[in-house]
């Protein structure tokens, strides 16, 4: 069989640069430290930031699917690098879990009467987080259930501490993250191994 040559045109500041991948029949799958672009740069830094700047993104609007992210892009890396997949999105998902923190906690003061009374009423059935501590937290970054967006802005509300809401949440999402990074790699490269 021939190499399969398939080329990713990508514009850097107003400049087209062609990255070209060899994929050769018969080679490693797991073997994809070569890949790079013709100015040398490795790929796995492109997918590392697509996959920060996609996690922020899906933090902050919940119908982006930071799973498929994570997944994406734990198989797009070598396998050893599969821990920095994990540990960017898990960076990127709690700086946009910590804007929303910011924005229930310190936002609802400049708020006009009639939303600030809303956001009241809201807040008395928020209460309840206060009661479920920081297991609530911790479980809703790492199952999901309920929803840690919801449970984000409730954090800001009640004004729960923010270094343990980042340090229970990092910790929640970097392990459902790792379970599905390290699920998608193995896939990846049993399916990649079958070819």
């Amino acid at each position: 069989m021939r190499p399969v040559e398939t080329t990713i045109k990508a514009a850097r500041k107003r400049k087209l640069i062609s990255i070209v991948v060899t994929l050769k029949a018969g080679s490693d799958p797991g073997d994809r430290h070569a890949i790079h672009d013709r100015r040398g740069a490795p790929l796995e830094i492109a997918v590392l930031s697509s996959a920060f700047a996609a996690s922020v993104a899906s933090g902050l609007v919940p119908f982006v699917n930071a799973e498929v992210v994570v997944a994406a892009a734990a198989v797009a890396v070598p396998g050893p690098q599969v821990w920095l997949v994990v540990t960017v999105c898990s960076l990127g998902q709690m700086i946009a879990k910590a804007a929303l923190y910011a924005l229930a906690r310190w936002l609802p003061q400049k708020l006009p009467a009639r939303a600030t009374r809303h956001l009241e009423r809201a807040s008395e059935k928020t209460r309840r987080l206060e009661q479920a501590g920081w297991t609530l937290i911790l479980v809703s970054a790492f199952v999901g259930l309920p929803p840690f967006y919801v449970i984000s802005l409730a954090a800001g509300i009640v004004r729960t501490n923010f270094a343990a809401f980042l340090a229970l949440g990092f910790a929640g999402r970097w392990a459902r993250f790792a379970i599905l990074a390290y699920g998608a790699a193995a896939a990846g490269g049993a399916i990649q191994g079958g070819m």
